[in-house]
């Protein structure tokens, strides 16, 4: 918690410091007044990330309708706060309390960097009688693309050892959702997640909303690194993710990381899916195709 507040305060001063300054004086429109409220409003509401990218962004939006504003309607000063932020910014666009318990399979949170930064992007799935198509939506690249469908070659070749009946596959169409659609994601490290949620889907057994993860997989369920370590692990505490797993190939790369933003965070090291399963969901006997 005081790691996250510290992350605010600093995205706060930024904002009141230099971004708002800047514009200002840029677009000549000095009689703008942003309040302190209104800024943590749109950090809260309008922004999903640990940067100011974003930030600067949404300010640089709302200015520019306030001098479409001004073209109509000369005032001497613009105060906005929290009274009429909505009328220039519309309504919220993320909820930060958006991460409530999850009691629905098929759902469960990945760590992503996305171009705003680190994010909790909540990956879902659910399946309808078909033939076995797959349909994924999210605004995604061909790498994430490719993570799906390794990820669905992995379960379909251990179906019998994860209790999954295979008629599922065969009989039912899948759709994969990514969500906070309008932010393109790209990137092999979703792959766990995305075995996780099937997975979570077939046995309809929800996971945690606590719970978040990053990582390559292979076809055999070996785990790979990745990166965005240090964003991925600050959106995870905005967030209230209690526990993160992350591939043991990067635990040299976690050790680096300032301990203030590891700090309640329990952090599990994977290198085989396998690892994940069990401590997800239960542990099984059989032993996982290689």
């Amino acid at each position: 918690q005081g790691f996250e507040q510290g992350t605010k305060n600093q995205q706060i001063e930024i904002a009141r410091n230099y971004l708002i300054p800047k514009m200002l004086s840029s677009y000549k429109m000095e009689n703008i007044s942003i309040s302190k409220d209104a800024i943590k409003t749109i950090i809260n509401y309008y922004t999903k990330e640990s940067g100011v990218r974003e930030l600067e962004r949404v300010i640089e939006s709302l200015i520019r309708k306030i001098i479409v504003e001004d073209e109509f309607n000369k005032r001497s000063v613009y105060i906005i706060d929290n009274d009429n932020i909505k009328a220039y910014l519309g309504n919220y666009k993320y909820n930060i309390y958006d991460n409530l318990e999850n009691s629905s399979s098929g759902v469960v949170n990945t760590l992503a960097y996305t171009p705003y930064g680190g994010m909790v992007l909540k990956t879902s799935a659910i399946y309808f009688k078909g033939k076995g198509e797959v349909n994924i939506t999210g605004s995604i690249g061909e790498v994430m693309k490719e993570s799906v469908e390794i990820a669905l070659s992995y379960i379909k070749s251990n179906c019998d050892n994860y209790n999954i009946d295979n008629n599922i596959l065969l009989n039912n169409d899948i759709h994969i959702h990514f969500e906070s659609g309008s932010i393109p994601k790209d990137g092999p490290s979703a792959g766990i997640t995305i075995v996780t949620t099937l997975i979570s889907l077939f046995l309809d057994k929800p996971v945690p909303n606590d719970i978040s993860m990053t990582g390559e997989i292979t076809l055999r369920g070996k785990i790979l690194p990745v990166g965005g370590l240090k964003e991925k692990l600050i959106a995870a505490k905005r967030c209230g993710i209690k526990t993160v797993f992350i591939p043991k190939d990067n635990s040299n790369d976690v050790e680096e990381i300032d301990d203030m933003i590891k700090e309640g965070l329990e952090i599990i090291f994977v290198s085989d899916y396998e690892e994940i399963y069990k401590k997800i969901f239960k542990k099984r006997n059989k032993t996982i195709n290689k």
